[in-house]
């Protein structure tokens, strides 16, 4: 379950988001929630394109942000990131190229919907996010969404 500063960051960054015309996709233990998991996400992690990853700052002038910082990744795809907190949620934007691990899934439109009262959030599809955590060596992470899955089926 969201909290209410989630639930408020979220409709405010979907609403931002659309508005500019960027590609974006909640990723992370927050996608899982959204998609129906239970989980307890510490943060709000949103993948795009780094191009667009380069406008946030100015979207998001009325709250204090960091630039685009390069981040330091587990794989060889390289990554940016630019992070601020609305509401009271920290949230994560992170920038990659279109073969990065996240992005690729958002270049082949491997998306699903979750709901914030009525505003539509995109979200990587479950597999998705299992394969990045197995990408990452998050292999049980990876497991727990997958067993998800199958009880759904």
């Amino acid at each position: 379950m969201l909290t209410s500063a989630f639930s408020d960051a979220l409709i405010t960054i979907a609403r931002r988001l659309h508005a500019a015309r960027i590609n974006w996709a909640v990723i992370g233990s927050t996608s899982l929630v959204l998609l129906g998991m239970d989980a307890q996400p510490n943060d709000i992690d949103i993948i795009m394109l780094r191009k667009d990853l380069n406008r946030i700052p100015a979207l998001f002038s009325d709250v204090f942000c960091t630039g685009v910082i390069e981040l330091k990744t587990t794989t060889k795809e390289k990554a940016w990131h630019v992070k601020l907190s609305l509401a009271g949620a920290p949230i994560e934007f992170v920038g990659e190229d279109e073969t990065g691990l996240y992005a690729r899934h958002l270049a082949l439109n491997e998306i699903a919907f979750g709901y914030v009262d009525a505003v539509r959030i995109p979200c990587l599809t479950l597999e998705a996010n299992a394969q990045a955590y197995d990408a990452t060596n998050r292999t049980l992470k990876a497991e727990r969404i997958r067993d998800f899955i199958r009880t759904k089926e």
